[in-house]
């Protein structure tokens, strides 16, 4: 019988799973606005490209945008597999 640490020798190490890359950091300013901030390259093709369709500017890779537009475009970009960092009240949370 062999033991448990022998077992455990025996089998190659697990590579560690690396988490994505979080596309877009949502931050909360005020109790009526949101800043969206686009964190990878592709992030910041879409959301230029995205806005610019819409006829808003994103300026320094981010956008102050109100509850409504933020959930619009947050629920767009997880369609299209964007990762997202949500900070507010409840602390960060990954969508």
């Amino acid at each position: 019988m062999q033991s448990a640490a022998t077992i455990v020798m025996d089998r190659a190490p697990i590579p560690v799973r690396r988490k994505p890359e979080i596309d877009f950091r949502v931050v909360r300013n005020d109790d009526a606005f949101w800043t969206i901030q686009a964190l990878t390259d592709r992030a910041k093709l879409a959301a230029s490209q995205y806005f610019r369709s819409r006829g808003q500017s994103f300026y320094g890779n981010s956008i102050v945008s109100d509850h409504m537009t933020s959930n619009d475009l947050l629920y767009r970009l997880r369609q299209e597999g964007f990762s997202i960092l949500y900070i507010g009240p409840a602390g960060p949370i990954e969508i």
